[in-house]
């Protein structure tokens, strides 16, 4: 490969340093914008490279104001919470924006719903060019998209029959008196057309759009943008999460887990395992972070070539404790856990080839097979299940390992 004379050039528009001031846009930093420019300015300025009056940007801090509904249970909310509670603040709450960009669901989606409403005001403007009045000619453009099998992106609510944080942008919107500029307007007739029609209205993607468009972004703009102003909402579900570290989203039952990949192995090959358990195969160590492994000197998981061993693993959760008195349920949260410590080495539960059983009482034992089998019943390794005297802490009544062959 020939190497190039001159190292390539890339240009950039966001920033430069020079000495004593930093630019950001073109802007300086020290004398133009600390002091004066808002979070909102300045979001504007990183996604458009433009400063709005101030007027204007208080109509975006409108739109960010009615999209800061947090509520957990709401998707991709949820992944920031579930990620933060083992992954901690930060990766909790970049797993939430890795599920946003290109999404239907979620700010992103602005941007589409940004495009649609830019499409249907040109139709709408060619068929009424054409001689239609404007209530027939919406009527027909949204109809025309909607028998042609194209959704209408912003459009549609969930569980409720109207999206309250149109409502309140509507309101905001009127008292500046910009409630009847084109796209918001636009919002509005398309909205008489399907909810008579259809049984739907405007969700908060098409208002935001819309209002967005008034003010001069472009729709790819309007995608970043209502992503950024919505960051709070990720903030506060991934810093609670990680604040709370609640047992029951660290140790996720087994049974809400599906796996979805090629089938299982009816054997595991001897000569392969010996051939990846050769002397030199790289060693992978896989760590629960827990204070004892450096002390007693082992890891929960090792992967040497393909194959992977899991060390015996309890039902506790991140602060140590059993999650459970029952076994059935240690049982799970253990697997859980295996499930957890073969992903970080590159395999899963269905790659699993041997597992063994460690009960405290023998009375545990129909329980904590249903359990084992409610994970491998179609995996069928080989499995050994074994009563024992005790283990290291009194309330804990199963441990269980598991050794899996990785793919290639």
């Amino acid at each position: 490969m020939s190497v190039p004379s001159k190292p390539p050039t890339i240009v950039t528009e966001v920033a430069i340093e020079r000495g004593a001031d930093h630019r950001l846009r073109g802007y300086s930093v020290f004398e133009e914008l600390a002091g004066t420019a808002t979070m909102t300015e300045l979001s504007i300025l990183a996604v458009t490279g433009r400063r709005l009056a101030p007027e204007l940007t208080r109509v975006v801090d409108d739109v960010a104001g009615v999209m800061a509904v947090a509520d957990p249970r709401v998707w991709p909310l949820k992944i920031a919470r579930l990620v933060a509670t083992s992954g901690g603040f930060v990766a909790g709450w970049c797993a939430g924006q890795l599920c946003l960009e290109g999404g239907r669901v979620g700010p992103w989606n602005c941007g589409a719903a940004a495009a649609l409403l830019v499409e249907l005001r040109e139709e709408v403007a060619r068929r009424e060019g054409g001689g239609a009045e404007r209530a027939s000619a919406v009527r027909d453009a949204v109809t025309a998209r909607l028998s042609g099998g194209r959704p209408l992106a912003g459009f549609g609510v969930p569980i409720r029959p109207v999206d309250e944080r149109v409502e309140a942008l509507g309101r905001l919107l009127e008292r500046r008196g910009r409630s009847r500029l084109p796209h918001f307007a636009l919002v509005r007739e398309v909205e008489a057309v399907t909810r008579p029609e259809k049984g739907f209205g405007p969700n908060i993607g098409a208002g935001a759009a819309a209002a967005l468009l008034d003010l001069g972004f472009a729709p790819a703009e309007i995608g970043a943008l209502a992503t950024v102003l919505t960051t709070e909402t990720f903030v506060a579900n991934a810093w609670e999460g990680a604040l709370q570290r609640a047992e029951s989203l660290a140790a996720l039952p087994v049974e809400c887990v599906r796996y979805e990949g090629r089938g299982a192995r009816a054997t595991a090959s001897g000569p392969a395992r010996a051939a990846d358990e050769r002397p030199g195969a790289e060693r992978v160590r896989v760590s629960s972070g827990s204070p004892w492994e450096p002390v007693v000197g082992y890891s929960r998981a090792i992967r040497v070539g393909r194959v992977v061993h899991v060390a015996g693993t309890t039902g506790t959760g991140t602060d140590g404790k059993v999650v459970s008195d029952d076994a059935a349920e240690q049982a799970r949260a253990a697997l859980a856990k295996i499930a957890a410590a073969l992903a970080e080495a590159g395999a899963s539960l269905s790659d699993v080839v041997r597992t063994r059983l460690y009960v405290t009482d023998s009375a545990d034992c129909d329980a904590v097979g249903r359990a084992h089998g409610a994970v491998f019943g179609e995996i069928r390794p080989a499995c050994t299940l074994v009563v024992v005297a005790a283990l290291i802490d009194p309330a804990m009544r199963v441990e269980i390992e598991a050794d899996a062959i990785a793919p290639e």
